[in-house]
């Protein structure tokens, strides 16, 4: 992984500063309708998505390269944070919110600024 790729998503580190990511929504639900109620779900901001599709493509693009190569070297700190990013984003599907709760605890700026600062 070279240091352009990484920087493909440090770049977000501003934007990802904001305080606001996203916006709940939810159905109006009556008492007569609470049975089948809808959970409420997550609207991320275009930056987000933006920067999901940017990890998930460079954690596909390094799911590629590792197995191509025969090495039986550990992961580099880089190629398990950019899984984990990935993973986080990818368990938004089955678990709204998920990644709210890492932008906001702080865990995904964390991994993006030490990422940034191995890429200088």
């Amino acid at each position: 992984m070279d240091k352009s790729d990484l920087r493909s998503l440090t770049k977000f580190i501003p934007a990802l500063s904001w305080g606001e990511l996203c916006e709940w929504t939810a159905e109006p639900v009556t008492e007569e309708d609470i049975a089948s109620a809808q959970a409420p779900t997550v609207e991320y901001w275009d930056v987000v998505h933006r920067f999901a599709d940017a990890v998930l493509a460079l954690a596909d693009q390094a799911e590629e390269k590792g197995r191509c190569e025969d090495s039986e070297e550990e992961p580099s700190f880089e190629e398990c944070a950019i899984r984990s990013l990935a993973s986080i984003i990818k368990s938004e599907e089955d678990c709204p919110g998920v990644l709210l709760g890492y932008l906001k605890n702080g865990t995904v700026l964390r991994l993006l600024k030490r990422l940034d600062a191995m890429s200088k």
